[in-house]
């Protein structure tokens, strides 16, 4: 959990403060660890993972943030770039992002 933290401060997301210093009008967020066991398709333990979250649910839309965004997209098309990649001898990678969010 020290280096999730760690990478969040340094990539400027957040800093600590003390709750006195906070502006009268400021917001606070609840914030949670989300823990997840990850798993072999042996069902063999490979690793654990843990994901900082803050709930968000308490901002308001231009006070708190300008905009929101969130990239998606359908498995179908997933499937679909797989089965063209296939079909035409594409080579393809796959990549993991550490603190992907930020």
């Amino acid at each position: 959990m020290h280096w999730k933290i760690d990478g969040l401060e340094e990539k400027g997301i957040f800093e600590c403060i003390h709750k006195k210093d906070l502006p009268t009008e400021a917001r606070l967020l609840n914030s949670i660890w989300s823990y997840r066991c990850k798993q072999c398709p042996n069902g063999v333990l490979w690793k654990h993972k843990a994901c900082f979250c803050v709930d968000g649910s308490r901002q308001i839309k231009g006070l708190n943030y300008p905009d929101s965004y969130a990239p998606i997209t359908q498995w179908s098309m997933v499937r679909l770039v797989v089965i063209l990649s296939t079909m035409l001898i594409l080579k393809s990678w796959q990549v993991n992002f550490t603190q992907a969010f930020t």
